[in-house]
């Protein structure tokens, strides 16, 4: 049984995404894979945890897969323990997590996930370093698509010279860092008057509403698949969203949609979402909540696996950790 212990600097480098394609990838590959991620003090996000349970269809229940310890000496007792019942029977045991401690617990080989933005700390080879022998390699995750090719040809050469792997170069990808109509309806205090069934699907694109009535049309066919927010006063720019590529109508102040706006959205099959919020008070939100938003919709798995397909050395990590 091989382990693989993922971890990070910091918070949002994007682990979770990460475990999830190694894992499927090695599930596609006939392996029995487990999976989980000790904490210490707080309990995870439920739509973390149950995330993972099912897009790795994984039969453990949900706080065997995320052990929580009050504190570092209860972790030290008990994760051991944790992880015995979680690896029975598997071929790869996949734990995110952070600190040596459970590397040296378990033999696990390490894969540290650093983003673009930490390429330059200086802490990044001492940490991966710290790992001695069981350091596997290093992802790059969320590289500017632009600087990919340049930066893949530079960390490769750079990383050679101070004897640290290069598993993969990841792109940034808007559609990983988004979030669902229906968590959009939410964040905003909205309410989904048509089309609900329509409220999964991701918002990769948001646009506010256009400053004249002869510019709504080319000014919204800039984006495609995008949250179009409207006041609730303009319902000829809300007809100008409809006509083009949207994915959902944020009508804000209070008003309902007049009747042939409505009419409209439900020909496209596009929902619409009022809330009393103003404008500039939904533009705050979601921006707010695109900057905390993790890696938790299973629509989100499919991108993932194939930019790790493109990116990430797979070969490269079963010829130095056997799986």
């Amino acid at each position: 049984m091989v382990t693989l212990f993922v971890t990070s600097l910091s918070s949002g480098a994007g682990k979770t995404a990460i475990c999830a394609g190694i894992g499927k990838h090695l599930i596609a590959q006939g392996k029995k894979v487990g999976y989980m991620r000790p904490l210490i003090g707080a309990p995870p996000s439920g739509a973390d945890a149950l995330f993972m349970k099912e897009v790795l269809s994984l039969q453990e229940p949900l706080e065997a897969l995320y052990p929580a310890f009050t504190n570092e000496n209860q972790f030290a007792a008990g994760f051991k323990k944790a992880f015995d019942a979680i690896a029975g029977g598997k071929d790869v045991v996949i734990v995110e997590g952070s600190g040596a401690g459970i590397p040296r617990a378990t033999s696990a080989w390490v894969v540290m996930v650093i983003t673009y933005d930490e390429l330059q700390d200086a802490k990044v080879a001492s940490v991966y370093k710290s790992f001695g022998q069981q350091a596997a390699g290093i992802a790059v995750n969320k590289v500017p698509t632009s600087q990919l090719g340049r930066i893949k040809t530079e960390v490769e050469t750079n990383f050679i010279k101070s004897g640290i792997g290069l598993l993969g170069v990841l792109p940034e990808d808007r559609a990983l860092v988004t979030f669902s109509i229906d968590e959009l309806a939410k964040i905003i205090d909205g309410q989904v008057v048509n089309n609900a069934e329509q409220t999964g699907e991701l918002a990769e694109n948001f646009m506010l509403g256009a400053m004249t009535v002869d510019s709504s049309l080319p000014y919204y066919s800039r984006k495609a698949d995008k949250v179009a927010v409207v006041r609730g006063e303009r319902p000829d720019m809300q007809m100008g969203a409809l006509q083009t590529s949207t994915c959902a109508l944020v009508v804000t102040g209070g008003a309902p949609p007049v009747p042939q706006v409505q009419v409209r959205a439900e020909e496209r099959k596009i929902p619409i979402v009022t809330t009393a919020h103003d404008v500039t008070t939904v533009a705050s939100r979601l921006e707010e909540a695109i900057a905390r938003t993790r890696f938790h919709q299973k629509s989100k798995m499919a991108r993932m696996a194939e930019l790790m397909a493109q990116g990430f050395n797979y070969q490269l990590l079963s010829r130095i950790a056997g799986v």
